[in-house]
């Protein structure tokens, strides 16, 4: 939580708010926080030194950064559970901020001795697993 002095008292922003997975409503924001939406972005800009969407998406890409390394998702499925739509738009940010393409960085900074784990997934209730040979 960080706070900004301005005339009419402190305004408190919560950069942590911003759930990387789901949409963030600015506007609400805004509201909650008693300000005009122009007003919050300015504030925010001053506290986190990027916009608000810029903020947003490299919070997406650091967390789709720690999955690639730690699960055996596809790319696809964390571009998916980081909150973006496209994983040709994803893949392309990913690259131009890590240098590296989602794979390559996967292959580059997943210890050898420690393999990605596997995610679990929840069967449906009446569903069985086929068996293991």
């Amino acid at each position: 939580m960080l706070l900004v002095e301005q005339r009419g008292g402190a305004v408190a922003i919560d950069l942590d708010r911003a759930v990387p997975e789901r949409a963030w409503d600015l506007a609400s924001e805004a509201g909650r926080l008693g300000v005009s939406l122009t007003h919050f972005r300015r504030l925010f800009r001053q506290i986190a030194g990027l916009s608000p969407q810029q903020y947003l998406i490299q919070r997406r890409l650091r967390l789709a950064a720690e999955r690639l390394v730690e699960t055996h998702d596809l790319v696809r499925q964390i571009s998916g559970q980081t909150g973006f739509h496209s994983e040709f738009y994803f893949s392309r940010l990913f690259k131009q901020t890590y240098c590296l393409s989602p794979l390559e960085y996967r292959r580059e900074f997943t210890p050898a001795c420690q393999p990605p784990r596997p995610t679990v997934m929840r069967q449906r209730s009446g569903a069985t697993a086929a068996p293991t040979r």
